[in-house]
């Protein structure tokens, strides 16, 4: 099985959506090039877009924490470009 995680982030203002969301973009393309990252993709909700779902699904936890160790996503956190609502731990049979 593999290790998916669910995150339910939300922008708060006055941060500009357009630029959160062009951070988020390049969190995933360059979580997309690990070599353990199976699936990252993210989405708005319909009415409020600056509410963010992120899905993603690595080959174990040991890469998902291993993703945590990456220079892009130490970069992106430290943004502070949202506030983390939920997340969901998953098992994934990708």
């Amino acid at each position: 099985m593999a290790f998916g995680k669910n995150v339910e982030i939300y922008i708060d203002e006055p941060i500009i959506i357009e630029d959160a969301i062009a951070a988020i973009k390049k969190l995933a393309e360059a979580s997309l090039k690990e070599e353990n990252c199976l699936f990252f993709q993210f989405s708005q909700d319909r009415d409020d877009p600056r509410h963010i779902f992120l899905w993603e699904v690595f080959k174990d936890l040991a890469a998902f924490q291993e993703h945590h160790k990456q220079q892009h996503t130490i970069n992106f956190i430290g943004q502070k470009l949202f506030r983390k609502i939920a997340s969901i731990n998953l098992d994934v049979d990708f």
